[in-house]
């Protein structure tokens, strides 16, 4: 299973690949998350509305071991999510 969301009125300047995401305790979608990508660099990075459902799933299931890679697309100051991709 997988699945991929984008916003489409702003296409991801970079990705980053094989991230972790910790979401806030009962995170509205408006705070920062906290994002660590595969060479261990820590970020806190918003999350733009048409993205926010699926990175909320990814992040749920990962911990259980149902998400096993979860990549994200971010735009030109690195520090929004404008896509995400994750699969099981």
């Amino acid at each position: 299973m997988y699945e991929r969301a984008t916003l489409s009125c702003r296409p991801a300047a970079a990705f980053l690949n094989f991230c972790a995401v910790q979401l806030p305790e009962q995170w509205d979608g408006q705070r920062t998350v906290r994002v660590t990508d595969d060479q261990g660099n820590d970020a806190m990075m918003t999350v733009e509305p048409p993205v926010r459902d699926a990175l909320r799933r990814a992040a749920l299931l990962a911990p259980h071991g149902l998400c096993c890679r979860i990549d994200l697309g971010v735009d030109s100051s690195g520090l929004n999510v404008v896509e995400v991709y994750w699969e099981s």
